[in-house]
């Protein structure tokens, strides 16, 4: 659980401070998790609502629609090797297909590809000694440029270490479309 929120200037001078969740006052806490972990709790809840057989995981969208008052359905690809999945069907469909939306497309073709921020993150996660209280989401720098620090694993809390998640952020632009992510690169030390 995150306790607080404080904010460092560019020379590591503490600018401010909240408490966070159940520090602050609030009946719940804020967590701060590993997308990976996030990920497993959600499909283990989906699997044991729903059943093992109802998660289709590697398959990509590319066409939906509706047939009058019928179900909904999409078809989709393993985007790996281009291979036709199939249609499927069901009664309800969340589009949760990323910021280049097939979904978001069809449904609204006139509003253009999304407006890029200009800025460029480089993310990462360390394993090291816990900092500040031990449950610290941490900023540091300015708008244009600034680091995002904060621990992500209980686990590594019981242990008396930290698995420290960070995001470096650039301003490098303004109102220009969003370039085309890749998320194959791994940098290792």
């Amino acid at each position: 659980p995150t306790a607080e929120l404080v904010f460092f200037s560019k020379h590591g001078q503490r600018i401010w401070a909240e408490a966070r969740g159940i520090a602050a006052g609030y009946n719940w806490p804020q967590f701060s998790i590993h997308r990976g972990e996030l990920l497993s709790v959600l499909h283990r809840a989906v699997s044991d609502r729903l059943g093992p057989t109802r998660i289709h995981s590697g398959h990509h969208l590319v066409r939906f629609g509706q047939e009058a008052s019928g179900p909904v359905w999409s078809e989709c690809i393993d985007r790996s090797t281009d291979t036709p999945l199939g249609r499927f069907e069901a009664d309800l469909l969340i589009a949760c297909d990323g910021v280049h939306s097939v979904v978001r497309k069809k449904l609204y073709p006139d509003e253009g590809p999304p407006k890029w921020n200009g800025i460029t993150m480089w993310r990462g996660v360390t394993v090291g000694p816990p900092f500040l209280s031990g449950r610290t989401m941490m900023m540091a720098g300015h708008f244009r440029r600034r680091v995002v620090v904060y621990p992500i694993s209980k686990q590594h809390e019981d242990q008396g270490r930290a698995l420290i998640n960070w995001v470096a952020e650039f301003k490098v632009t303004e109102d220009q479309p969003m370039p085309r992510q890749d998320w194959k690169h791994i940098a290792q030390l």
